[in-house]
């Protein structure tokens, strides 16, 4: 018998959750990829953001899993959101 392959997305998502259930971290990580809808292929913002008047530090990714916060890539399909239905029927007034 041969065993299933995995994908290296898969593989990737695989050892991300070991290393985050190993550092107790797993809610957090598990919290983030609900954050970005579990989104195949995330930007990842990793920095901060400082005020410009007085070079105060008001966001930083810092205390997110790796350091870097996921957002959703913006396409649909890699989000997993399905395509609207197409209607077969016609439109009235054509």
């Amino acid at each position: 018998m041969v065993g299933a392959m995995l994908e290296e997305d898969d593989t990737a998502m695989l050892h991300s959750l070991g290393r985050h259930a190993c550092a107790d971290r797993l809610h957090d990580f598990l919290a983030q990829g609900a954050r970005c809808g579990w989104c195949a292929h995330p930007i990842r913002l990793r920095g901060h953001v400082l005020n410009a008047a007085d070079g105060r530090i008001v966001f930083s990714s810092h205390g997110f899993p790796d350091s870097v916060v996921l957002k959703a890539c913006g396409s649909r399909t890699s989000c997993g959101v399905p395509r609207a239905p197409r209607s077969t029927e016609a439109t009235p007034g054509t």
